[in-house]
């Protein structure tokens, strides 16, 4: 992970089921919508920052759809790791050394995640979680080597 979380705790309850996936589709309405490989779609609606080398942009979904179009430098990019803190930020690692950094909102859900065979994980207001899933997904489901070492980790 990138040391923007160095310094904080990660959720170790947390199933992120696109860490090893290739970013398919990147889409904007009211958010920015990420589509994975296997399925999952990561559904971003409160402000987030891109980190680069160079740069940190912070992308609105609200806001001016042009401005959010930076977002677009995810697609067809592999995510190589991801976490949630226990303050509840999101943050996603992927190859071209970019870091997409959500933070919890005190008001509204900031982001949630949602695929196939019932699984859904929403960040409520605060930065707490609420999951749901279906036990028997992780039978039907494959998924990448990073995430199958996740999964022996994650109680649910």
């Amino acid at each position: 992970m990138s040391d923007l979380v160095a310094d904080q705790s990660c959720r170790q309850d947390v199933l992120l089921p696109f860490i090893g996936e290739e970013i398919t589709r990147v889409s904007f309405d009211y958010a920015v919508s990420l589509l994975f490989l296997n399925g999952i779609e990561l559904r971003i609606e409160a402000p987030f920052s891109i980190y680069d080398a160079d740069a940190v942009v912070t992308v609105d979904p609200e806001g001016e759809p042009l401005l959010a179009g930076v977002a677009l430098r995810l697609s067809r990019r592999v995510v190589q790791d991801a976490a949630v803190t226990v303050t509840g930020v999101l943050e996603i690692a992927v190859s071209g050394d970019l870091v997409v950094r959500v933070p919890p909102s005190k008001k509204y859900e900031s982001w949630d995640m949602s695929g196939p065979h019932g699984v859904m994980v929403v960040s409520i207001p605060g930065g707490e979680l609420a999951v749901w899933s279906d036990v028997s997904w992780r039978k039907k489901w494959h998924f990448g080597r990073a995430t199958r070492r996740l999964m022996a980790r994650s109680s649910f």
